[in-house]
């Protein structure tokens, strides 16, 4: 203080590092990048207040020094902008900060399933905030895991008390394999220390899901030469990313054929079981009951989870199991031709008598149709 009015004052107030500038009031007469406060004149005996409000960003003791480096009249008994901790004209304010953190137990290794599996971890503070501190949680992939609560709220009171947070795996339908994602804990909070920290939580959710075909049956069916045919369905055992082709091929198609000769799948109707009908050829060879194999084929080349499924050492091609076992029922005959001599003599004239039976499959068939030549050849002088 003093007879007259200082004017043109200048006060440096810069802040130390560990806090960072939220706001000022006044807010106009402050730079927060140099640190010069412009108080400008002040009257004799009067008293400016000036306040900054800043972000504690690193734990411990922190000092704020704030001091006069200009002004346009003497003091005489300190010197502008000298850094002299005992003139009147320079002050200091040190704080003391505890660490704001979020603690999460365990942070990492959880595991859930597509089944349903779930796992859960404790969430406290640190240290006491001076204000409630809300923790808004959420998954990064809802269609992997969901967390059982939105937000937790910690108070002044109970900032130590463990709460904690349930997270359930999802099901889909694809073979996607095991799946990596975080549930992200974000704070909000008047307590400026604990204002937007963050923590996440690494989760991995199991797979339950494999690529293939389900048929049904895949053995005990039987066609027949008389046109005899058998049925199987045929679906997917995981929901594909692409449409997926199964072309259809007998083993054999002189025994049987297959229709139809290719099935597609979508996203849309995977699990839907589609119908294929084997049907038995004709022939006129007594090759008697004959097994052939329906085999399924990838018709649709470059997908990941399906070409896993393809033998390396057969190239460009990719057969699929499992196979249909299918057996045709012949029905040819064998027809054998017995034939019995018969002689008869009365009266000084020897007959001749040729008896010829047919067997067909073991069975006597009786009389045979069609036309056949009898050779005989003379044994004796009896003979004629």
């Amino acid at each position: 203080s003093g007879p007259s009015d200082a004017t043109q004052i200048l006060v440096s107030d810069i802040l130390p590092a560990g806090l960072t500038f939220v706001s000022a009031t006044p807010s106009s007469s402050y730079n927060q990048v140099t640190g010069i406060w412009t108080v400008g004149t002040l009257a004799n005996g009067a008293t400016e207040t000036f306040q900054i409000t800043a972000k504690v960003d690193t734990p411990g003791s922190k000092t704020n020094t704030a001091q006069v480096v200009a002004v346009d009249q003497p003091d005489p008994d300190s010197t502008p902008n000298n850094n002299a901790a005992g003139e009147d004209d320079q002050d200091s304010a040190t704080i003391n900060q505890a660490v704001s953190e979020i603690i999460v137990t365990p942070n990492s290794g959880l595991v859930t399933s597509e089944a349903g599996g779930m796992a859960s971890f404790d969430v406290v503070l640190k240290s006491p905030p001076t204000e409630d501190v809300a923790i808004a949680l959420s998954s990064t992939d809802t269609t992997e895991g969901t967390v059982s609560v939105s937000s937790l709220t910690f108070t002044p009171q109970d900032w130590n008390t463990p709460q904690t947070v349930k997270v359930t795996g999802v099901d889909d339908d694809m073979d996607d394999g095991d799946v990596d994602y975080n549930i992200l804990a974000l704070a909000a909070s008047a307590d400026l220390s604990y204002h937007n920290l963050q923590v996440n939580v690494s989760v991995t959710n199991t797979d339950d899901d494999t690529t293939g075909l389900n048929v049904t049956p895949t053995s005990g069916l039987t066609t027949s030469e008389a046109g005899g045919t058998a049925n199987f369905s045929v679906r997917l055992n995981a929901e594909p990313t692409i449409n997926i082709t199964i072309d259809l091929s007998s083993s054999d198609t002189t025994e049987g054929t297959v229709s139809p000769a290719s099935l597609t799948f979508t996203a849309a109707n995977w699990n839907d079981a589609q119908t294929v009908t084997v049907t038995g050829v004709e022939d006129s060879i007594v090759d008697g009951n004959v097994a052939y194999t329906i085999v399924p084929v990838l018709g649709t080349i470059g997908v990941p989870e399906f070409d896993q499924l393809c033998d390396p050492q057969v190239p460009n091609i990719c057969r699929l199991e499992p196979t249909v076992s299918v057996v045709n029922l012949d029905n040819d005959s064998t027809v054998t031709l017995t034939k019995r001599d018969f002689l008869n003599t009365s009266g000084g004239v020897t007959t001749a008598t040729v008896s010829i039976t047919a067997t067909a499959n073991g069975s006597e068939s009786g009389p045979v149709d069609g036309a056949f030549t009898v050779t005989q050849t003379a044994v004796s002088s009896l003979d004629t």
